[in-house]
């Protein structure tokens, strides 16, 4: 129990076992652009939020970027002391980026953003819809239980994962058509990075018949993948 607690600690995860997890629902590309694009919108209802309550305060700085970033320094900081050096600039400069851009944009009631913050948080449930390929997860699914925890540790670390991923992660993109959601594409534990594309391992209609009901492929498995979080 102790050894899940320390892996759940936002304040000293290891980056590396956390991105090899995250592969094994988001190995195909698009999932991650998809996902990048939520989280776009919840940072910019967050300073929209944070910018709103500054300017009931300070009126006269209320829409500055800087700020808005002033707040995100605590976590910054927990990013920079457990993620790699390239991948913690790189979300330091996109975070600039659009707390830069959410100042020229208009003001809108502020349940706006809580609006927009639900739904990209549905719209990132839904991508799963498009990509439901997936790795099997065994290696993970003890020292990383679904829960609140492993929420909070995730919603910390989504960002710098994802440009991981999508600046530094070339060799683990993988492209392919869409699969039904009923077919788990490789059910071997994720050693390694996932390099090989999921498609290779995708049945016939006529294989899939012939599947055991008990194998993680078969039809009666349909939607039991669906994470609460993930």
């Amino acid at each position: 129990m102790s050894e899940i607690s320390d892996r759940l600690n936002p304040l000293r995860i290891r980056f590396d076992e956390i991105y090899r997890r995250h592969l094994c629902r988001h190995g195909h590309f698009g999932i991650n652009i998809l996902h990048l694009i939520a989280v776009i919108g919840i940072y910019l209802s967050l300073f929209g939020i944070v910018g709103r309550l500054v300017n009931e305060v300070l009126p006269d700085v209320g829409r500055s970027p800087v700020v808005v970033l002033m707040f995100t320094v605590p976590w910054f900081l927990v990013v920079c002391r457990n993620v790699p050096w390239k991948v913690s600039i790189s979300t330091g400069v996109f975070v600039t980026v659009l707390a830069c851009l959410w100042s020229r944009l208009p003001v809108p009631p502020v349940w706006v953003w809580f609006a927009i913050i639900v739904g990209m948080h549905r719209f990132q449930l839904w991508s799963h819809s498009l990509y439901p390929m997936h790795r099997d997860m065994t290696e993970f699914s003890e020292t990383y239980p679904k829960g609140f925890r492993l929420f909070v540790l995730l919603l910390v670390y989504e960002l710098p994962i994802l440009l991981k991923y999508l600046i530094f992660g070339r060799e683990d993109w993988i492209f392919g058509k869409t699969m039904p959601s009923h077919v788990t594409a490789g059910n071997e534990p994720l050693n390694r990075p996932i390099k090989a594309p999921f498609d290779a391992a995708v049945p016939s209609d006529e294989e899939a018949k012939e599947i055991p009901a008990s194998h993680p492929r078969s039809d009666r498995h349909r939607g039991e993948d669906a994470p609460l979080f993930c």
